[in-house]
Protein backbone atom coordinates (compact mmCIF):
# COMPACT_ATOMS: atom_id res chain seq x y z
CA UNK A 1 0.00 0.00 0.00
CA UNK A 2 1.39 3.17 -0.65
CA UNK A 3 2.15 6.50 2.11
CA UNK A 4 -0.94 8.27 -0.08
CA UNK A 5 -3.15 5.39 0.71
CA UNK A 6 -2.16 5.06 4.25
CA UNK A 7 -2.72 8.44 4.55
CA UNK A 8 -6.16 8.18 3.29
CA UNK A 9 -7.31 5.47 5.28
CA UNK A 10 -5.88 7.03 8.22
CA UNK A 11 -7.82 10.19 7.39
CA UNK A 12 -11.17 8.86 6.52
CA UNK A 13 -10.79 6.77 10.09
CA UNK A 14 -9.82 9.78 12.06
CA UNK A 15 -12.57 11.84 10.49
CA UNK A 16 -15.19 9.20 11.44
CA UNK A 17 -13.92 8.89 14.94
CA UNK A 18 -14.22 12.74 14.97
CA UNK A 19 -18.10 12.72 13.84
CA UNK A 20 -18.73 9.95 16.59
CA UNK A 21 -16.89 11.28 19.86
CA UNK A 22 -16.89 15.50 18.96
CA UNK A 23 -20.71 17.39 17.89
CA UNK A 24 -20.32 20.32 15.30
CA UNK A 25 -19.60 22.86 15.24
CA UNK A 26 -17.20 22.50 18.13
CA UNK A 27 -13.40 23.36 19.69
CA UNK A 28 -11.00 21.39 18.92
CA UNK A 29 -7.54 20.73 20.53
CA UNK A 30 -4.39 20.57 18.10
CA UNK A 31 -1.14 19.18 19.54
CA UNK A 32 2.43 19.79 18.25
CA UNK A 33 5.80 19.27 18.32
CA UNK A 34 8.77 21.28 16.90
CA UNK A 35 11.86 21.31 17.78
CA UNK A 36 12.88 24.09 20.12
CA UNK A 37 15.31 25.84 17.78
CA UNK A 38 12.73 25.46 14.61
CA UNK A 39 12.53 27.89 12.31
CA UNK A 40 8.39 27.13 11.42
CA UNK A 41 7.21 27.60 15.37
CA UNK A 42 6.52 31.66 13.83
CA UNK A 43 4.94 29.61 10.27
CA UNK A 44 2.74 27.46 12.75
CA UNK A 45 1.42 29.83 14.46
CA UNK A 46 0.64 32.57 11.42
CA UNK A 47 -1.26 29.45 9.94
CA UNK A 48 -3.61 30.14 12.79
CA UNK A 49 -3.59 33.52 12.82
CA UNK A 50 -7.34 33.34 11.40
CA UNK A 51 -8.86 31.91 14.00
CA UNK A 52 -9.86 32.99 17.49
CA UNK A 53 -7.84 30.72 19.47
CA UNK A 54 -5.91 29.60 22.70
CA UNK A 55 -2.39 29.23 22.62
CA UNK A 56 -0.36 27.37 25.23
CA UNK A 57 3.36 26.60 24.28
CA UNK A 58 5.35 24.80 26.91
CA UNK A 59 9.78 23.65 26.57
CA UNK A 60 10.02 19.83 27.49
CA UNK A 61 12.46 19.73 30.41
CA UNK A 62 15.88 19.39 28.77
CA UNK A 63 14.65 22.92 26.41
CA UNK A 64 15.36 20.55 23.31
CA UNK A 65 11.31 20.17 22.64
CA UNK A 66 8.47 22.97 21.72
CA UNK A 67 5.04 21.69 22.39
CA UNK A 68 2.38 23.88 21.17
CA UNK A 69 -1.60 23.48 21.96
CA UNK A 70 -3.72 25.22 20.07
CA UNK A 71 -7.53 25.76 20.88
CA UNK A 72 -9.72 26.55 17.89
CA UNK A 73 -13.39 26.57 17.05
CA UNK A 74 -14.47 24.72 13.94
CA UNK A 75 -17.25 24.31 11.93
CA UNK A 76 -16.95 20.50 10.92
CA UNK A 77 -14.26 17.56 11.60
CA UNK A 78 -13.34 17.97 8.12
CA UNK A 79 -11.98 21.27 8.75
CA UNK A 80 -9.59 19.30 11.66
CA UNK A 81 -8.91 16.99 8.32
CA UNK A 82 -7.96 20.15 6.40
CA UNK A 83 -5.61 21.77 9.12
CA UNK A 84 -3.92 18.67 9.93
CA UNK A 85 -3.21 18.76 6.20
CA UNK A 86 -2.27 22.07 5.79
CA UNK A 87 0.17 21.92 8.81
CA UNK A 88 1.63 18.27 7.95
CA UNK A 89 3.57 20.42 5.28
CA UNK A 90 5.76 22.03 8.04
CA UNK A 91 9.17 20.02 8.03
CA UNK A 92 9.53 18.56 11.08
CA UNK A 93 6.63 18.75 12.97
CA UNK A 94 5.26 16.34 14.93
CA UNK A 95 1.14 15.59 15.18
CA UNK A 96 -0.08 14.73 18.07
Amino acid sequence: MSLNANNDEFYSRFHEQLKKSQSWPGKYMFKFILKSNHTDINKLKDFFKKFKKKISIRSSSKENYISITITVSLISSQDVILTYKKVSKIKGIIMI
